[in-house]
Order: C-alpha cells, then structure tokens, then sequence
C-alpha cells in the first residue's frame, strides 16, 4: 500500500490556484506528468484541446439576468397599459424560463468554437491488464479550479430563480392579464405583480458574479486528482487481470466540462460503451459524508446499474464515509458526467456537498485527511471488484 503521506503531500502540492490558461493552469500540468512519470507498468498521455469562454462568462452569466429583465419589462408593460405586448412578453418568458435548463445544455457544447481560443489539455496514465482485457473503467477528475467574485450560491440561486420564479411569474402575469385582454375586465392593482422586482434583482446579481482565479481547490477538485495518484500507485504495484484502467486530469471542466467532453467525442483510446465504463471523483474528503450519485430524477434514471450495486454492497461490507444518492430533479449541476452521459456510456459519481467550493475558502483546511484517505482506499477496493466481477 502507497504511503498515505505520499498522497497527502501531492494533494497539497497541486492546491493553489489554476484556472484554466494561468500559470498555474501549466504549473499543476507539469507536476501532474511529473508525478505519473515516476509510475511503472503505466503509459503516459495527453490531449490538447481549445475552447472559448462564451458559456460561463456569456450564457450562464447573461442568461438568468435576462429572464430578469423580461420580469422587468413585464411589469413595466403592465404599468403603461400595454397589456397584448406584455401578453406576448409574458408567454416567452415562460416558455424562456421553463425550457431554460434545455435550452442550456443545447448551446453548453456548441459556444464554445465562438471567440477567442483557450489552450487546455486532459493528461492521463493508461494501465494494461495482466490478462485479457474483459472491460475499460476511466477514471475523470479535473485539475483546473476556478473562483466566484461574490459566492457560487449566487449562481446557483440565479438558476432556481431563473427557471422556478420565471415560470411562477409568467403565469401570475397571463392570469392577470387574461381577463383582462379577453373579458375587458378593468385591471386589479399592479401591486401584487412586484414580487417580481424581487426575482429580477437576484438573478440580476449574476452579472457580478465574475469568474476568477482565487481558489486553491483542494477540494475542488486537487482531492480528486490526488485520489486518482494514489489509485495509480495501487495499480503499478498490483495491476487488474482483465480490467484497463485509464485515469484521466481533464482540464477546463471549471469553464463548461470541456476536457470530459473532448476526450469522449475525439476517444483517443477507441471505448465503446459496451464494454467501458466511466467514474467521475469530483471533490471528496470533507468531514461529513461524501455521496456515491447513481442516478437523477424522480422516479431514478440509473446511469449503472452494475456500478450502483457494487457500490451498494461494498458499502453495506466496509461501511466507508459515503452514502449512496441520487441528484432530485430540476437541480442543474454540472461536472464531467454531462458529457459522458449525453455519449451514453454507464458511469457514477464519487462527490461531496460543500459550499466553500469556488471560494478562497477552498483550502487544505477543509479536507479532513482521514476520510479523504479512507475514500481513496475504498475506491481502489471498489476497481479491484469491478475486476475480479467482470470474470
């Protein structure tokens, strides 16, 4: 077993800022490779990819401010008497509000070729099996981080107001104005609409709401690339017998899941989704249990029915710090299981629930080493049954 302390000081090595183009972004790419060089029996490798910036600092920094302001303009319509063009307004913004996670995810991995180029890179260690190769499991953490000017509460209270008050108040709006319009009723008092002013202003603070570059992130997401160092470590000294494992530091997941989305679509190691299965390790080691995520809606969509299973019963035999969950529906979160899913590969997710992601609060203080330690060795044992079950 690799020396814990090993693992402790590379995740404290690599935590320090790092967004995506910065001179950190190129240190951690340089000790990442450093660190797997020094790694026997493993093949090393990587990808450049290029990308914009459009989608976190144009679509989801304009996106929410502008149902805020079709709030707005609603109101103000309304205030003037302008009751068929506020009509009109009031049925796109609910249309706009209710469509407005889809209409995300359509232009997430179409912006991204608009603007100027950023350079990134994914950067993996690739271990053969000692026998036949029965099955691939690709292990996904990403390197980069990123910071938030105010908070990213903000940004996810942008999306539940944008999309949930957007809708509630579009339709208050068109059982306001239908009487109205159709039955030349007179008007009630606009005041019951300003509630309105309340969401257009919150979304609004979205605007504010800059990306940056003052988070060490050694949550997110240092802690996942460490815990892949370590299951690196594991595999040289005692590979898999029919199982390849390909651990991967996907960059630029911070400004849309560009490294996961890059290595599906360009799949420079041919997987097919019969026989290849992905893990996505996003943030763990914090005092309270972290979550196996299996699947999201209600009812469940499963993403694996085999990875979940072996996960339940593993957790039922060595009672870790984790607990199995599923994402409740219309929460929007991303990681690098967007892309994997939509390129329809079975996969689950290795996370923690923590608020201080994305902050300067994202420091070494916040993991708590033994149950960052205590993960790491139930994932190696979690990869060492998927092996010894594919037999």
């Amino acid at each position: 077993m690799v020396e814990n302390k090993k693992i402790l000081e590379f995740l404290k090595e690599i935590s320090f800022p790092r967004s995506t183009g910065t001179e950190g972004d190129k240190r951690v790419q340089n000790i990442i490779r450093e660190r797997f060089s020094e790694l026997s029996n493993g093949k090393i490798g990587e990808q450049e990819f290029f990308f914009s910036q459009i989608f976190m600092n144009g679509v989801l920094n304009l996106f929410h401010p502008l149902i805020g302001l079709l709030i707005i303009t609603n109101i103000i319509l309304i205030l003037y008497n302008m009751y068929l063009l506020a009509l009109f307004f009031s049925s796109s913004l609910f249309f706009i509000s209710l469509f407005s996670r889809q209409i995300i995810s359509f232009l997430q991995f179409r912006v991204h070729e608009v603007g100027h180029q950023h350079s990134a890179r994914n950067i993996w260690i690739d271990f053969d099996p000692t026998s036949e190769t029965k099955q691939n499991i690709v292990f996904l953490a990403h390197y980069d981080s990123i910071s938030h000017a105010l908070s990213p509460l903000i940004e996810g209270a942008g999306y539940f107001l944008g999309f949930i008050g957007g809708v509630i108040f579009s339709v208050h709006c068109i059982f306001y104005l239908f009487p109205i319009i159709f039955f030349k009723q007179p008007a009630p008092p606009t005041i019951q609409l300003f509630w309105g002013f309340i969401i257009a202003i919150l979304t609004l603070i979205e605007l504010f709401n800059k990306k940056g570059n003052n988070s060490d992130g050694a949550l997110d997401n240092a802690s996942a690339v460490a815990q892949c160092y370590h299951l690196a470590h594991e595999i040289s000294k005692n590979p898999l017998k029919n199982t390849r494992i390909i651990l991967v530091a996907t960059g630029a997941e911070e400004w849309g899941d560009y490294g996961a989305y890059y290595f599906v679509k360009e799949n420079p190691f041919d997987l097919s989704p019969k026989n290849s299965r992905f893990v996505i390790v996003d943030s763990i080691g914090i005092p309270e249990k972290s979550s196996i995520i299996h699947g999201i809606g209600l009812p469940v969509r499963h993403w694996s029915i085999k990875l979940e299973n072996i996960a339940k019963k593993m957790i039922k035999e060595f009672k870790p710090h984790l607990k199995m969950r599923s994402l409740p529906p219309l929460l929007q979160i991303a990681s690098d299981h967007i892309p994997v899913d939509k390129a329809g590969y079975e996969f689950i997710w290795f996370a923690s629930d923590s608020f201080v992601i994305h902050s300067p609060k994202d420091n070494i203080k916040v993991l708590d080493e033994v149950n960052f330690i205590q993960i790491c060795e139930f994932i190696e044992k979690y990869v060492r049954e998927l092996d010894y079950d594919v037999n």
